[in-house]
C-alpha cells in the first residue's frame, strides 16, 4: 500500500494498522533528523519524533493530498527538535537569571553582628 493509501485509511477510519505502517516507514527518517537536529541528545531526539507523529495524527486528512509525505516529515521533524531546542535554552536561560537574582538577594542579606547584639 502507498503512503496516501495508508494516510487515507488512517484519516477517514482512524485505522491503527495503517498509521502505526506509516511508522514503520518513516520513524527512521524523523528521529534521525530530529538527532541531528538537537545536536545529538537523544531523549530531545525522541521527544521531537513522537511530536511529529503527533502532529502528522492530528493533520492527517490535510495530508492526503500532500505530494510527498517523507518530505513534509523531514521539514516538520527539523521545526520540532528547532523548537524544542529553543524551548530548552530559553528555560535553561530562565534558570540561570533566576540563580543569578538569588544569588543577588543573599548576598545583600547584612550579616547579624551577634557579640554587638549580646553587649
Amino acid at each position: 500500500m502507498v503512503d496516501t493509501e495508508l494516510l487515507m485509511r488512517y484519516a477517514n477510519s482512524r485505522a491503527e494498522d495503517a498509521f502505526a505502517e506509516l511508522v514503520r516507514r518513516y520513524i527512521n527518517l524523523v528521529y534521525s533528523a530530529a538527532l541531528r537536529q538537537t545536536g545529538g541528545r537523544v531523549s530531545a531526539a525522541q521527544d521531537a519524533t513522537q511530536a511529529v507523529f503527533i502532529e502528522l495524527a492530528r493533520q492527517a486528512s490535510k495530508l492526503t493530498r500532500h505530494p510527498a509525505l517523507s518530505g513534509w516529515l523531514y521539514t516538520t521533524a527539523r521545526r520540532m527538535s528547532g523548537l524544542l531546542v529553543r524551548d530548552e535554552q530559553r528555560r535553561l536561560q530562565r534558570e540561570r537569571e533566576a540563580c543569578t537574582m538569588q544569588q543577588l538577594l543573599h548576598d545583600r542579606e547584612p550579616e547579624l553582628d551577634w557579640g554587638a547584639m549580646a553587649g
